[in-house]
């Protein structure tokens, strides 16, 4: 406070060096915390022009398998991990199962000339080892064009993971269908082991590049299934199966017993699914389902999964030596059905699932072979001790 030369008083800021008559009002008292900034909203930059963030194609995530990839942290070349993801270890088992159809197809075809199922062998194992190779080495040399690369087809646009995906999984189809259904591979040996372990690394890898697919594929084994539809669905599948196969078997009795079993166990498994969900069949004539399917499936093992010598004796072939015929019994009986191939695993999985259908029917308690193995093996401690479950 101050006094003109009237001596009336005044007030007088000596900071700002403004004087007023009146006593001021201070300001309110300002706020020690400071204002916090405006979040920064994804794709844009703070400044006087708010304009989108571009963003490099190194910096863009490869549309393969696994989590998000890009630069490394120290900013040098992406590996072959980070650009394929999850991917990496069902390519380079491709790769391996290729080259391995590969050199027994080509050790048959020298032996046999002239098969064209073997060819077709041939045919499948090298089309998938250089294209395998060739889809590796564009990943791992060109990343970011393997990255930014696309398939357009009409209204739907495919990155080159899912185009390589889609490829694959038709082509080792086919090839795991023909060539261990029918000829040659028909019983386990290696080109039999490397077709189904291309053709599960090919499902594993779409079901990687698509998240429908692998989604789906999660959804379906989180379900809880009742333990008699679990059994239908097992029996289903193993009908179709030995259906299948028994189609290269007709020339033999056991053959046609096959492909009756196969359609009548598909009718019969088929029709007790839809009546059970729709709630039309009686626990009588469920009972009965069980007990047909069982004994259908317990004869289909004992005829098919048994070499029997009786049949050969009726289909055997006349070779003539010397002037004389000799009979010759034919030399792949029922090899697909006696010999561990695709009719033989069908066909104890059929048996299995009759059985479990049976017991879940008849005695009314789950048959939980998996839990009870599990439980076997499992320890737990106990106060005296480590005692077996």
């Amino acid at each position: 406070m101050a006094r003109d030369s009237d001596g009336k008083a005044y007030y007088f800021n000596e900071l700002t060096g403004e004087t007023s008559w009146n006593f001021p009002e201070g300001a309110p008292p300002a706020d020690p915390t400071p204002a916090a900034e405006p979040a920064e909203q994804p794709g844009f930059v703070s400044g006087d022009v708010i304009e989108p963030q571009q963003l490099s194609i190194s910096d863009m995530p490869t549309m393969g398998t696994g989590p998000m990839v890009g630069v490394t942290s120290g900013g040098g070349e992406r590996t072959m991990a980070e650009v394929f993801g999850d991917g990496l270890p069902k390519l380079l088992l491709l790769v391996i199962a290729s080259f391995f159809l590969m050199v027994q197809a080509m050790i048959h075809a020298g032996q046999r000339p002239g098969n064209g199922n073997i060819a077709y062998a041939v045919a499948v194992s090298i089309v998938s080892f250089v294209l395998t190779l060739a889809f590796l080495a564009f990943g791992k040399y060109r990343p970011a064009e393997f990255a930014s690369r696309t398939l357009n087809f009409k209204q739907y646009t495919f990155s080159m993971p899912q185009s390589f995906a889609l490829f694959m999984i038709v082509w080792w189809g086919f090839g795991a269908f023909i060539l261990t259904f029918y000829d040659p591979y028909t019983v386990p040996s290696n080109a039999y082991i490397a077709i189904w372990v291309g053709f599960v690394c090919c499902v594993l890898y779409l079901a990687g590049t698509y998240s429908r697919v692998g989604s789906a594929f999660r959804s379906f084994s989180e379900i809880s299934l009742q333990p008699s539809v679990t059994a239908l669905y097992g029996l289903i599948f193993a009908s179709g199966v030995v259906f299948l196969v028994s189609l290269g078997y007709t020339k033999f009795w056991t053959g046609s017993f096959a492909l009756v079993t196969g359609i009548i166990s598909f009718a019969i498994s088929g029709l007790t699914y839809f009546m059970l969900q729709t709630k039309r069949l009686s626990r009588g004539q469920t009972k009965a389902s069980a007990a047909l399917l069982l004994v259908l499936w317990s004869l289909a093992v004992f005829l098919l999964t048994f070499d029997l010598d009786v049949e050969k004796d009726f289909d055997s072939t006349h070779t003539t030596i010397h002037n004389e015929t000799v009979v010759v019994p034919v030399d792949d009986h029922m090899d697909a059905f006696t010999k561990g191939g695709n009719g033989f695993l069908a066909t104890w999985a059929g048996a299995f699932c009759s059985f479990a259908f049976a017991y879940h029917e008849f005695v009314g308690v789950e048959l939980n072979f998996k839990r009870a193995i599990r439980q076997s093996f499992s320890i737990r401690h106990e106060a005296d001790g480590i005692s077996p479950v």
